[in-house]
């Protein structure tokens, strides 16, 4: 597995990486060592299949991506968020990962975002970290502290697999965070409904 501990150094390390996990039609930052993809390109850091050679499952992220035009894929072994783009014009997908964190997450996402598959994470103070989420926002039955997901600009639908998603839907339009505080604790979700 690749553990980063450290980022990248080096244009020439960084480009030999980008090319080990398929990442196509990038381009540095003037000055910096931050990647970015423009005119609509994606970055899939899907898991390797068996057999494959030169491409290992990732921890962390040894480069640091910044604007990232289309859909980012979290590969199913990151435990961090860090390294992974600020801005993401299509869809945020960190499901079925190992993420123990929710700091580092972009802070802008246009096309909604899939957490899918990582129970028990607490996501408290998502609403300080994320200045907007455009679309629907898919989330684990297990996720807590999902109230300030309520209070985050442009998400337009909730989806939970049980009534949390349903609960923080009805109250998506009014942002009345009491409300929907008091609906989840009455429905039995305590630690979801924390901020």
């Amino acid at each position: 597995m690749y553990n980063a501990l450290i980022m990248l150094k080096t244009r020439n390390e960084v480009r030999d990486w980008l090319a080990d996990h398929g990442v196509r039609g990038w381009e540095f930052r003037q000055g910096s060592l931050v990647v970015d993809l423009p005119n609509g390109r994606h970055v899939h850091l899907n898991d390797p299949l068996p057999g494959e050679q030169g491409v290992r499952p990732i921890a962390e992220l040894p480069v640091q991506f910044g604007i990232v035009s289309g859909d980012f894929t979290c590969n199913s072994h990151m435990t961090s968020f860090k390294g992974t783009p600020m801005y993401v014009g299509g869809k945020f997908n960190c499901e079925y990962t190992s993420i123990k964190s929710f700091e580092h997450f972009p802070m802008y996402i246009h096309r909604g975002f899939d957490c899918y598959g990582i129970p028990g994470q607490s996501i408290s103070g998502i609403d300080k970290l994320v200045k907007y989420i455009k679309g629907a926002v898919t989330f684990e039955t297990g996720l807590t502290h999902v109230l300030g997901l309520l209070l985050i600009p442009g998400i337009t639908d909730f989806a939970s697999g049980n009534d949390v998603g349903e609960i923080l839907r009805r109250h998506l339009h009014t942002k009345d965070i009491i409300a929907a505080q008091d609906e989840l604790i009455d429905a039995g979700f305590i630690a979801q409904a924390r901020l």
